[in-house]
């Protein structure tokens, strides 16, 4: 933990505030953001990202960034906010530990978390605290010190209510560049504050409210989630991300990343471009978009399949699910579209609030089931490109003025994929620099999410410069990730990181 001094130099930099929470930050509220930055020291430096500077530059940054010093409190059903109080704030965790494997060893892992030890304590995917007193820690920071001082590893988990990735980037090159500036000499006194802002007014001021009924894929996604989702909206936030993270432990999720290379990317790309019938752009979100949902439909269909096979208990277990969920004819997928780069505003390149919205992707159970053809990818691919061109101003416009009521919306789409086994949702942090946050000895070796995920959830990850492609970060049942991995087209482009 922070000691008593910094507490008392958090308090009197930062002033007492309200923030309430806007329709883009309560759909994430639920969630946190649990990353880690691995860094190798290099040239054996003895004073390699040492305990103090680190500290001292992590509390610095925390003063430019006072709503991670609140709370989260919710006002009435469906609506919270952020309160800081300078007389008592929310103290982030700060912890270090020492780690008894050597940085090599973690690199020979490929960067697998299961091999930290020790690692950050009840990391969750959802926002949780203490059923007793109701109190979330809003920021959660583990430095891991590698034996023989060959590496750190910085574990940051921050509530997603408070920022986007976009806004999560800019604290760690904050933090970053105030431990440079400490490296090289100079004075806290002397750090000029840098022009972030958290102020959610800027996005009511960008935005018009919208002119027109909401499109047939946000209808879809904010429809009337019954009981389950008024029942949520209703529990307090402690309570709701508690049963939320118990029900991720029950699931049996666990994780595998992949490496999609270049190579395969231009191929996969060339082969979509000529047997397209639209001559649309396609980017490499596209593409990865339209490989999962095909690989991911016909995992699901192929795990049916060995079920029924497998005698009367997997028939018995398959019917269940069936009789609970029905059988959809459409696969859901859902992923994000950025505001900032539609809307292009300045004024949003500094704002750390959330700006990024949901596109719902529905493709046909059928067509996705279909040998994997280039036509197919194509036309997957041409699905896409259309849901993505589909986020115009008015879209953004129902995502962050238009969705304020009734109380449970915020919740809506959560239960809305819970019910249809058919889904798959992803979230593209390719878009952001994660390999720009350098502490003075170099960018790190490897970013990657906490591999506690939600089932049916994907992470499209940058990579290391020197590698090229991406990592494809995948959470769900050990049946499923074992059916992805047995896939032809999977196998042909994609292969297993750890």
């Amino acid at each position: 933990m922070l000691t008593e001094s910094e507490a008392r130099l958090l308090q009197k930099s930062v002033k007492s505030e309200s923030v309430e929470l806007n329709s883009l930050d309560m759909s994430v509220s639920m969630a946190t953001m649990p990353v880690f930055y691995h860094y190798r020291n290099i040239d054996g430096s003895a004073d390699f990202m040492s305990s103090d500077s680190l500290r001292s530059s992590f509390v610095a940054a925390l003063q430019e960034y006072p709503l991670m010093l609140g709370r989260l409190c919710q006002k009435e059903i469906g609506h919270c906010y952020i309160d800081v109080d300078n007389n008592n704030l929310n103290i982030p965790e700060y912890k270090e530990v020492q780690s008894n494997i050597h940085f090599g060893e973690l690199q020979s892992a490929h960067f697998d978390p299961e091999p930290l030890q020790p690692g950050p304590d009840k990391a969750s995917v959802f926002l949780t605290g203490s059923l007793l007193t109701g109190a979330i820690k809003l920021l959660k920071v583990c430095i891991n010190r590698f034996r023989d001082n060959s590496g750190v590893t910085i574990f940051i988990s921050v509530a997603h209510a408070l920022v986007d990735f976009h806004g999560l980037i800019l604290f760690m090159n904050r933090w970053a560049e105030i431990h440079r500036y400490l490296q090289d000499g100079a004075s806290l006194e002397h750090i000029t504050k840098g022009p972030t802002s958290h102020n959610r007014g800027i996005l009511t001021e960008l935005i018009s409210p919208p002119e027109y009924p909401p499109a047939h894929m946000l209808q879809k996604m904010y429809v009337d989630g019954g009981w389950l989702s008024k029942w949520l909206a209703w529990l307090s936030p402690t309570w709701r991300g508690s049963l939320l993270s118990l029900s991720n432990v029950f699931a049996g999720t666990i994780s595998c990343c992949f490496h999609i290379s270049r190579n395969s990317l231009d191929d996969l790309h060339k082969l979509i471009r000529d047997n397209s019938t639209t001559g649309q752009r396609i980017s490499d979100n596209d593409v990865l978009v339209s490989v999962c949902n095909i690989v991911y439909a016909q995992s699901i269909a192929a795990e049916e399949k060995e079920k029924i096979n497998s005698g009367i208990l997997g028939q018995l277990s398959n019917y269940l699910l069936r009789a609970l969920t029905g059988r959809p004819k459409t696969f859901v997928y859902a992923f994000p579209a950025s505001i900032r780069p539609r809307i292009k505003n300045q004024l949003l390149n500094n704002y750390t609030g959330n700006a990024v919205t949901v596109v719902i992707l529905l493709n046909p159970v059928e067509l996705l089931n279909m040998p994997a053809t280039p036509q197919l990818l194509a036309q997957v691919a041409a699905n896409t490109r259309k849901a993505v061109d589909g986020v115009d101003k008015e879209y953004i416009s129902h995502s962050v003025t238009g969705a304020s009521s009734p109380s449970d919306l915020y919740v809506r789409p959560f239960v809305y994929k819970l019910n249809i086994p058919e889904r798959l949702s992803t979230t593209n942090l390719t878009r952001f620099d994660m390999y720009s946050v350098d502490f003075g000895w170099g960018i790190p070796e490897w970013v990657g999410p906490h591999k506690l995920l939600m089932p049916k959830v994907a992470a499209f990850l940058p990579s290391h410069p020197s590698v090229g492609g991406y990592y494809i970060h995948i959470a769900d049942s050990p049946s499923t990730l074992k059916h992805i991995q047995q896939n032809t087209l999977w196998c042909k482009y994609v292969e297993r990181f750890y």
